[in-house]
């Protein structure tokens, strides 16, 4: 899983990682929900764009 939804103490908001090639915060959310179904629309949305710029690269091999 590429994203991850941490509880910060201080703020206390939720907070949403991209843990892909460099650690970048994407946003604070107020509830676990809000953030993790980010993450999951983000995590959709790289799916999809992985696999449609996978096939064209297999397909010119």
């Amino acid at each position: 899983m590429r994203y991850i939804v941490k509880f910060h103490k201080d703020s206390r908001e939720w907070l949403l990682f991209d843990m892909g090639d460099n650690l970048e915060l994407i946003g604070m959310f107020k509830s676990k929900d809000e953030a993790s179904a980010q993450a999951a629309r983000l995590e959709e949305r790289a799916s999809r764009r992985q696999r449609y710029t996978r096939e064209p690269a297999l397909r010119a091999a």
